[in-house]
């Protein structure tokens, strides 16, 4: 364990030289790492860090479980980046951002959905998966904007309080975007899978996430679901839609939509 009880942890600045051992607990007044070159080299299997006055960086060169990270203050951020493996999360937590990039792996959920990555905004970077499909196996996140991008995999995440969804994309062959907000709504200015997108509120409306009359969604199979509205905003813009196969919406409110190309409804259901 390393403790800098009224200061920083900083690196040497050489990637070469590294933090080895199963597990390490990093404790900072300030911070752990600075970006760049700046990051704390690492070579663990897990890590457990925090920094009460700055920001956490970190580079790992294999597959690492981040058991509890976490910057405290305003305006600070958490950069992990592993350059091989699989990047777990259980708990991760910033005031302002947290970047999480598994370079030639996935970012895999611990199985808990009580355990979350919170933060204003969370970036999620995967050269394979984010999540996976199931109960307990999504990315859990507590944010107000997401962007998540899988190179070759799916995107799996279930947001507990509703948040913006910026720009979100599984390629790949046939690789789906499934997303689950447990309460509030949940906002969207790009989605985009090469196989199917579902998009759940369980307890809130699915929105177009800004004002611009472009694809908000782009997708083979395009499923909907929410407990008030799709598709109608303050200004009741409509959700655009790019589906090449069908396209069902639930909905226990109104239903706006606007489909580029030919539409193929399965069913809707909604108030109006």
């Amino acid at each position: 364990d390393l403790s800098a009880s009224a200061g920083s942890i900083v690196d040497d600045g050489v990637n070469g030289t590294r933090i080895t051992a199963t597990s390490a607990v990093l404790t900072a007044s300030n911070a752990v790492g600075a970006g760049g070159a700046g990051q704390v080299d690492t070579t663990l299997a897990s890590l457990t860090a925090t920094a009460n006055g700055g920001s956490v960086f970190i580079g790992e060169t294999d597959a690492i479980t981040l058991t509890a990270v976490t910057a405290v203050g305003g305006g600070n951020d958490v950069t992990v980046v592993n350059a091989a493996g699989d990047l777990t999360v259980v708990a991760v937590t910033a005031a302002d951002q947290v970047d999480l990039t598994s370079g030639a792996g996935s970012i895999v959920d611990d199985g808990s959905n009580a355990t979350l990555i919170t933060a204003s905004l969370v970036n999620l970077i995967a050269s394979n998966a984010i999540g996976a499909t199931g109960a307990n196996v999504e990315v859990d996140t507590a944010a107000v904007t997401i962007n998540a991008s899988a190179a070759n995999g799916g995107v799996f995440l279930r947001e507990s309080n509703g948040a913006l969804f910026d720009v979100i994309s599984a390629a790949g062959g046939a690789n789906d975007v499934e997303i689950t907000s447990t309460t509030g709504n949940i906002d969207i200015r790009s989605i985009t899978a090469s196989g199917d997108v579902f998009v759940t509120a369980s307890a809130g409306n699915i929105s177009d996430g800004d004002a611009v009359e472009s694809a908000d969604i782009t997708a083979f199979d395009i499923t909907l679901t929410a407990s008030g509205t799709v598709g109608v905003g303050g200004a009741l813009d409509p959700l655009e839609l790019v589906a090449g196969g069908t396209v069902v919406i639930n909905a226990g409110g109104d239903v706006n939509i606007n489909q580029t190309g030919d539409l193929t409804i399965t069913q809707i259901s909604g108030t109006n």
